[in-house]
């Protein structure tokens, strides 16, 4: 994993210059090119971790166009992202055109990251 993911300091300072996650950045303002498919993998690893689980409408929220969709998930998780597919391809065939949101819920429970810390100490 790249050191800006797993470096507690980057975080930091993402936190600090988005006014506490209240304001917007790009990736690439932020993150060089290798930590940018670093950050990509990880949330595909995320995504298909969540798919694989049997509580889909607990563990994720998709909203289409600022809509509650969550008949969704089930073809998400139908049609999972391959190894060689990009997430932004993915999200096209799944999402089209449309603007979409996922949420993932219990992130913070640590279950979806198998014991392993995103952050070091």
């Amino acid at each position: 994993m790249s050191e800006v993911i797993s470096n507690k300091k980057s975080w930091e300072n993402l936190y600090t210059s988005t006014q506490k996650l209240n304001q917007a950045r790009s990736g690439h303002e932020m993150f060089s090119d290798t930590d940018i498919v670093s950050l990509k993998n990880l949330v595909k690893n995320i995504l298909c971790t969540f798919l694989k689980e049997e509580i889909l409408q607990k563990a994720m929220k998709v909203y289409i166009d600022k809509e509650l969709q969550n008949h969704l998930v089930h073809d998400m998780a139908k049609r999972p992202p391959r190894e060689d597919e990009s997430i932004e391809d993915w999200c096209k065939v799944i999402f089209c055109e449309n603007k979409f949101g996922v949420v993932f819920n219990s992130l913070e429970s640590g279950y979806i990251w198998s014991h392993q810390p995103i952050m070091d100490d």
